[in-house]
């Protein structure tokens, strides 16, 4: 039996080199994670100190166990650290273990541990939000995934792009044109702006449901209300209606675009000049060759 004096002698220095050892390892075994733990618990059951690392090299051990789908292992760790620290864990913690349950197609235990971090008072942010909403989306279950968007407000958290950009994205993948469309004007009454990346999931997911030209009355709406992004390049739109053979219509798009101030890109403007020849809609394409010049003369 070791006396507290030597145990402490023994414990104190390894745990140093423990923590040090697991924050800057790439790839830590789990038998080396498992002994950091383990020494770490000694320590702290034994009272010697209050170990302000205990979190983060819990933290790192839970991300860990989870990147391998060890789910037991990291409730374990996570049950272990809420043992062990001072207070309710730090939301980040059970974000790791909700992300990694939707990861892995769990996703009644990422509800549960969601409604466990609820019960225990940890307030759950964007990030929590998003992973879950996430993985209703990716269940098929877009009207609880609607739901537990508007629940974000009941916890104090708003929505941010993310949260948009997934809802606009999995509504337009399963046809609700009309919802995905109506989530980005709500986005825009909420003063968040539009991203490049937002319109790119628009115009992509209009495109593959055949629905082009809204797609463009889309962007056409949003550079008169001044919410399309500058810069955004809409040269895969002006590809598509070219191959289509509605090269009038791509040619209105550029110019109204162009008109409010979103200018195309270089891409666009040869894709246009391009389809306008094989047109032998010379004169048109050659207007648009002097407005280019103007552009990058400026």
């Amino acid at each position: 039996m070791l006396l507290p004096s030597t145990r402490s002698a023994m414990i104190t220095p390894p745990l140093n080199g423990w923590s040090v050892t697991l924050a800057y390892h790439p790839s830590p075994n789990i038998l080396l994670l498992s002994s950091a733990l383990f020494l770490l618990t000694l320590a702290r059951v034994d009272g010697i100190f209050s170990c302000p690392k205990t979190e983060p090299i819990y933290r790192f051990a839970i991300n860990a166990y989870c990147k391998v789908c060890r789910f037991d292992d990291a409730l374990l760790a996570f049950d272990t650290m809420r043992r062990l620290i001072d207070g309710k864990p730090d939301v980040a913690v059970c974000n790791i273990i909700i992300h990694g349950f939707v990861k892995f197609k769990h996703f009644d235990k990422a509800l549960e541990f969601y409604h466990r971090m609820i019960g225990e008072r940890v307030k759950p942010d964007v990030i929590t939000f998003n992973t879950l909403i996430s993985g209703y989306c990716k269940n098929s279950q877009l009207g609880l995934a609607l739901q537990m968007f508007k629940e974000m407000k009941t916890h104090g958290c708003s929505p941010n792009v993310v949260s948009f950009n997934t809802l606009i994205k999995w509504f337009l993948l399963d046809g609700k044109i009309e919802e995905g469309i109506g989530m980005a004007y709500e986005m825009t009454e909420m003063g968040w702006e539009i991203s490049a990346v937002t319109c790119e999931i628009l115009v992509d997911g209009l495109c593959r449901k055949g629905m082009v030209l809204k797609a463009c009355d889309l962007l056409i709406d949003f550079s008169m209300k001044k919410v399309l992004p500058r810069p955004f390049d809409y040269s895969e739109l002006i590809e598509r209606l070219c191959r289509e053979g509605n090269v009038v219509r791509a040619t209105e798009l550029v110019d109204e675009l162009w008109r409010n101030g979103n200018l195309p890109s270089l891409i666009a403007c040869t894709t246009l000049i391009e389809g306008l020849r094989i047109t032998r809609k010379i004169d048109e394409a050659y207007k648009i060759m002097e407005k280019m010049s103007g552009m990058y003369a400026s």
